[in-house]
């Protein structure tokens, strides 16, 4: 059993490697895509501010 287990641990471990390298792929990519999605949400959002701030400003 000691040298099955120490064998599982292994692949596992190269295959967490693997997965992990994947995952760090993923997050970097979702954490791009959500930057450029808050960026055009602040773009989106400050141009209605403008508009919507304008007509309080001159009441």
């Amino acid at each position: 059993p000691d040298k099955e287990e120490s064998y599982n641990r292994l692949g596992s471990f190269k295959i967490g490697k693997r997965i992990k390298r994947h995952i760090t792929k993923a997050i970097c990519h979702l954490g791009n895509v959500l930057y450029l999605y808050f960026l055009t949400l602040n773009k989106i959002s400050s141009k209605l501010k403008v508009y919507s701030f304008k007509i309080p400003n001159y009441a």
